[in-house]
């Protein structure tokens, strides 16, 4: 009788609760008052944030669309406020579980190691927004979305991880198919105005680097999905994405999409044992080179190629930053400046990013950053190759494709700002952390 009764009670107070939210509503349409019909949904807002703080993975995925826009709240991107709350909703979600365990490896001592050494440059800093900045996005966020993967995907969530992927990279190609469209109907077929192609958050090179980026997992997705309709838009997403990278007229762009494509069809070919397939790999090269060069697009790349004789601005503006940063380096050779606390002239304006990545951590955190980079980088070669050589023909064709994604983001980090940008750098560590997941050991 008196849990039915508590029943009965509870009941009432959720109608007069109801019916005072409706009124609400209504009177805050009657009178055109925002603030009004706000309140109702207050509660159900005010547990969907709760939801997402407790459930960082949900919350990661949120992000990631979020880092394909670039809308500004307060002088800071969307993006960056969804990544800094990534920390928030970790830390919520372990007091939460009752689990004590913490899985750690050499991943997280190169990775803290690195965060440390960017830390205790502080007394140095001449701007402290930009130097947390920076920090945030050369530690913290790549740390974080790491953490929350390694913690959270599992059998299941990996693959509603991997289409969430594929929708994420349908978004940046819906951005850019648009961009093309207005380009050539406002400035028309011509290498200006293709190599000025811009979607507001990224221009040309850029645009290039990402669809590079994006490129080596959606093939993979595409080879081991089940699901239709997944791999119907993951294929979508690889014609979409090539098309990115020859529009724009890139020359970064196009060379890293060849080494992207060696290096994924050697790697397949070797982990099939079928190594005679890589003279297929260099044939089918060819053709595209064929294909490609045939067309219009195709001979204003070839004409950018051909100016790269004639040293154009990019190039002579490249080298000029590569010299600014080799001589910074070297007035603070060990630990550097700090994040984000050292411009370099670029032949237009300063910047911090000299449009190579291992350079500008040598300005931010010295040769021993450099150094400790350098091994992060071949933790995840070895941890890639591990996955290569994994019984499961699913874990072989994602292990190739993460390895795709590696060797294209080191080689594009030495020619533009990629794993500095704040859209570049949380797709790639996105990418990373689904790896690291996988090649979890058991110890913790």
């Amino acid at each position: 009788m008196i849990s039915e009764h508590s029943s009965n009670a509870k009941s009432k107070r959720r109608m007069l609760f109801a019916l005072f939210s409706q009124l609400l509503l209504a009177a805050g349409l009657a009178l055109r008052e925002p603030a009004l019909i706000a309140v109702p949904f207050l509660p159900f807002i005010a547990y969907s944030l709760f939801y997402l703080l407790v459930n960082p993975l949900f919350l990661l995925w949120i992000s990631q669309l979020s880092n394909m826009t670039n809308i500004p709240i307060a002088g800071l991107s969307l993006n960056t406020f969804f990544f800094l709350a990534l920390g928030i909703s970790f830390i919520l979600s372990k007091t939460l579980q009752k689990s004590d365990e913490f899985y750690v490896d050499l991943f997280d001592l190169l990775f803290v190691l690195l965060g440390f050494l960017l830390l205790i440059t502080l007394p140095r800093w001449n701007s402290i927004g930009f130097g947390f900045l920076g920090l945030a996005y050369m530690f913290l966020i790549p740390y974080t979305e790491v953490l929350i993967l390694r913690e959270y995907v599992n059998e299941k969530t990996l693959d509603l991880s991997l289409n969430f992927f594929t929708f994420m990279s349908l978004l940046f190609n819906a951005e850019v198919a648009v961009a093309i469209l207005k380009t050539l109907m406002i400035g028309g077929f011509n290498l200006r105005n293709l190599h000025s192609l811009g979607i507001g958050w990224a221009y040309s090179n850029y645009i290039a680097a990402l669809a590079n980026l994006l490129i080596p997992l959606n093939l993979g997705i595409f080879i081991v999905s089940r699901k239709k309709s997944i791999k119907r838009i993951s294929l979508l997403n690889i014609v979409m994405l090539l098309i990115s990278v020859v529009f724009t007229i890139s020359r970064g762009g196009f060379i890293t999409f060849l080494l992207g494509f060696l290096t994924f069809g050697s790697a397949l070919a070797i982990s099939e044992g079928k190594i005679r397939y890589i003279t297929g790999v260099f044939i089918a090269i060819a053709g595209l080179f064929a294909l490609i060069f045939k067309t219009l697009v195709g001979k204003l790349l070839l004409l950018r190629f051909a100016l790269m004789a004639a040293m154009d601005a990019s190039i002579s503006n490249r080298y000029r930053m590569w010299a600014q940063a080799i001589d910074y380096i070297k007035r603070n050779p060990l630990i550097g400046r700090g994040p984000y606390q050292t411009k370099v002239f670029s032949g237009i304006d300063y910047t911090e990013n000299p449009h190579n990545y291992y350079l500008k951590l040598g300005m931010d955190a010295g040769i021993i950053g450099i150094i400790i980079f350098l091994f992060i980088l071949a933790f995840l070669l070895h941890r890639s190759i591990s996955l290569i050589k994994s019984p499961d023909r699913k874990l072989k064709i994602l292990g190739v494709s993460f390895l795709t994604t590696l060797v294209i983001a080191s080689f594009n980090a030495t020619i533009e700002p990629t794993l500095s940008g704040f859209h570049y750098n949380p797709i790639f560590w996105f990418i990373m952390g689904l790896m690291l997941a996988l090649t979890k050991k058991k110890n913790t």
